[in-house]
C-alpha cells in the first residue's frame, strides 16, 4: 500500500494506478469530503485515509466514507496527534461502518501523561487491539484535576 497527497486534477496519475500491482490511499493535510469526491471521479485512489481533526469532524468523515463505499474504496481512520479521548470517537466511528478496515490510532502514545478517563483502551497483552468501552457514548472524558494540576494560566498585569 503507497501514500499519495492529493493532487486536483491529476489526469496522468489514475492511468499509472490502473498499471501498479500496489494499492494507493489518500493521504493528505487537509481532506475532505470534496477532495474525496475528486479523487473517486479520477480514480486516483484505492483507500482513504479518514483523520477526522483535520477533515473536519465526525460528520466530514461519515461523508467521505460514504463517497468511498459508493466508489469501491476502502478507508482507514488515522490520526495526527489527537487525545484518546478524540480517539475514542473515532474508534467508535470505525466499529459502526464496516467499510473502514484499518486503524491507526497511537497518537496517544506521544503524551506524557494521559489525562483521559474511560475511552479505548490499548491491549497490553497483543499489540494492535483496541477495546471499546461499554459506557455510553464515546466513553471518555478528560480528569479535570489532573489537568488542573499541569496547567498555568499567567495574566499580564493590569
Amino acid at each position: 500500500m503507497l501514500s499519495k497527497s492529493l493532487v486536483q486534477n491529476d489526469t496522468v496519475f489514475p492511468q499509472w494506478i490502473d498499471n501498479t500491482p500496489c494499492f494507493w490511499y489518500e493521504h493528505n493535510d487537509k481532506f475532505d469530503d470534496k477532495d474525496a469526491l475528486t479523487l473517486v471521479k479520477q480514480g486516483a485512489a484505492d483507500y482513504f485515509n479518514i483523520k477526522l481533526g483535520k477533515a473536519g469532524g465526525i460528520y466530514t468523515g461519515l461523508k467521505i466514507n460514504t463517497i468511498a463505499e459508493a466508489a469501491g474504496c476502502k478507508c482507514m481512520i488515522g490520526c495526527f496527534g489527537e487525545s484518546r479521548l478524540a480517539l475514542s470517537a473515532a474508534a467508535h466511528m470505525a466499529h459502526a461502518r464496516p467499510n473502514i478496515c484499518f486503524l491507526d490510532l497511537d497518537s496517544a502514545f506521544d503524551f506524557c501523561f494521559d489525562p483521559v478517563m474511560g475511552g479505548i483502551r490499548y491491549d497490553e497483552q497483543q499489540g494492535g487491539v483496541i477495546h471499546l468501552p461499554e459506557t455510553p457514548g464515546h466513553g471518555a472524558s478528560f480528569d479535570e484535576s489532573a489537568l488542573a494540576a499541569r496547567v498555568i494560566i499567567s495574566r499580564e498585569p493590569e
